[in-house]
């Protein structure tokens, strides 16, 4: 009898995560980088480049977790839906110790406040020789956004902002160099007491969670340089100019790992 997977990927974690998660997906004759848009413990949504893919494919998926500094890796997740920049996978055969370090991320990412915990539900679709097809229902834990609309990685967003425009502005207006400078120290005071109040009992920020963003940023640019030819040299340039950042950071915090690179 031959198997077709049908999930429903209603519960799940949908949000843009504090720090994203990047996704390496690999095909037969394929791979690609994207970022996940959706998480569950039976799949997720990806945005990345999509081109050849098609429903019913197999892929090998590696998630670079904000959790730990070990990626996850599902051997197989099936194709299930492809939507312009989107596709959403259903994970196969998933091993029981990826299974608990993918459970561990989910509560970990729910216990932020930013996410609830509802009830998993999906179909999966059987079909013998015949044609003929048996549909059942199976259910599990699962996590998704929570109802609030704003959280405190709302507000962050807002003053990262507001320091992105103070540089520019003493950049072009020099004369206020002096009082944008007090500004800014003064935002990022405030930015990082009212992160540590959201953020109590929380592990100290680690040289894994500067290179986790950077990839998420990389990865990010990336898809949107190969969608955007007008825009492909700009933000190529930048993602070079990130990894050399990036290189020359890891050279100076952690000079035997720099070199082993």
């Amino acid at each position: 009898m031959k198997t077709f997977v049908n999930r429903r990927f209603a519960p799940r974690i949908y949000s843009q995560f504090p720090v994203p998660i990047s996704i390496i997906y690999r095909g037969q004759k394929s791979a690609g980088e994207g970022i996940v848009q959706e998480l569950s413990r039976v799949g997720c949504r990806i945005l990345g480049s999509n081109d050849s893919m098609v429903v019913g494919k197999t892929l090998s998926v590696q998630l670079s977790l904000p959790t730990s500094e070990r990626s996850l890796l599902i051997e197989q997740a099936i194709v299930q839906r492809v939507k312009g920049l989107e596709f959403g996978v259903a994970f196969e055969h998933l091993r029981q110790r990826e299974a608990e370090r993918l459970g561990h991320l989910l509560d970990a990412l729910c216990g932020t406040g930013i996410y609830s915990r509802i009830e998993a539900k999906y179909k999966v679709l059987k079909s013998d020789a015949t044609g003929n097809r048996d549909e059942t229902t199976r259910y599990g834990e699962g996590i998704m956004e929570s109802a609030k609309e704003v959280s405190v990685w709302n507000i962050r967003g807002c003053l990262l902002s507001s320091l992105d425009f103070a540089e520019d502005l003493s950049h072009n207006q020099p004369e206020h160099a002096a009082a944008v400078s007090s500004f800014t120290q003064d935002v990022r005071r405030i930015k990082k007491e009212l992160m540590r109040s959201f953020e109590k009992g929380a592990a100290p920020s680690s040289l894994h969670d500067i290179m986790t963003a950077l990839t998420g940023a990389k990865t990010l640019a990336s898809i949107m340089a190969e969608h955007d030819p007008e825009k492909n040299e700009l933000l190529t340039g930048f993602v070079e100019s990130l990894k050399y950042a990036q290189e020359e950071f890891i050279q100076k915090v952690q000079p035997d790992k720099g070199q082993q690179a």
